[in-house]
């Protein structure tokens, strides 16, 4: 849950040697002043955009049953993630499967993409068609 998976917790002690300069951009970043909470948020959205994608793609993927083997990449990341977290909780150990996530997250905002696609070529033509419509759906107003 952390969205920077301690990157500058641990690339921080790689700096002990050089002197920080208060208020420098390194102090900052480092000892969470504005640089560091800037970083923070700005990863924190990027990482709902990933998940809220690889929630698209099982919406869109496991709705249409494809071939297992369209799955494998998603079980890998699912349970290389429950395995670091039960083997050893950091954040750094997940990082790889977060990365191998933004396939599936780019394939599911595709996935999002085609269906309002699809939902607007049908809503365009059942505006300028509407005798078209099945009967007793909205579209129609004989009733």
């Amino acid at each position: 849950n952390e969205p920077l998976y301690q990157c500058l917790f641990f690339s921080q002690n790689y700096r002990k040697d050089v002197p920080l300069d208060s208020g420098s951009f390194w102090d900052q970043l480092y000892h969470e002043g504005a640089a560091f909470n800037r970083m923070l948020s700005w990863a924190n959205g990027w990482q709902f955009l990933i998940y809220l994608g690889m929630l698209l793609y099982f919406v869109f993927a496991v709705g249409f049953r494809r071939e297992p083997l369209e799955y494998l990449l998603a079980v890998t990341i699912i349970g290389g993630f429950c395995f670091s977290i039960l083997w050893e909780a950091k954040a750094r150990y997940v990082l790889p499967y977060y990365l191998m996530a933004y396939p599936l997250a780019v394939l599911g905002y595709a996935g999002l993409a085609d269906r309002g696609m699809q939902l607007w070529k049908l809503w365009k033509e059942r505006r300028e068609n509407p005798a078209a419509a099945p009967e007793g759906s909205k579209g129609s107003r004989e009733s």
